[in-house]
């Protein structure tokens, strides 16, 4: 599966998490690391090791996207929220 068709899938779990029984970030994180690991997708290695570069910045580097996303937010809903966020301005900055 390549990168696009996987963005699809997670934007149409972000719109109903609770269909997906999905709480929080650290939801989308396992789905993440299932898809590159267990079906070993360098491409979307690649994408999210990307991913991780522009939302740890310069001040976060080592903590992961999802444990940065965790420091910003205010609850497992708003962590999917800000997930979103950064992965739709790391698309916009990257097309």
């Amino acid at each position: 599966m390549g990168v696009p068709e996987f963005i699809k899938k997670i934007n149409i779990i972000l719109d109903r998490p609770g269909m997906f029984r999905i709480g929080n970030v650290d939801d989308i994180n396992t789905i993440v690391t299932w898809e590159i690991h267990f079906r070993e997708n360098k491409e979307l290695s690649l994408f999210f090791d990307a991913f991780t570069e522009y939302v740890e910045g310069k001040n976060f580097q080592g903590f992961g996207w999802n444990k940065i996303i965790w420091l910003h937010s205010g609850s497992d809903h708003h962590t999917l929220e800000l997930f979103r966020q950064y992965l739709e301005s790391f698309m916009e900055e990257n097309s």
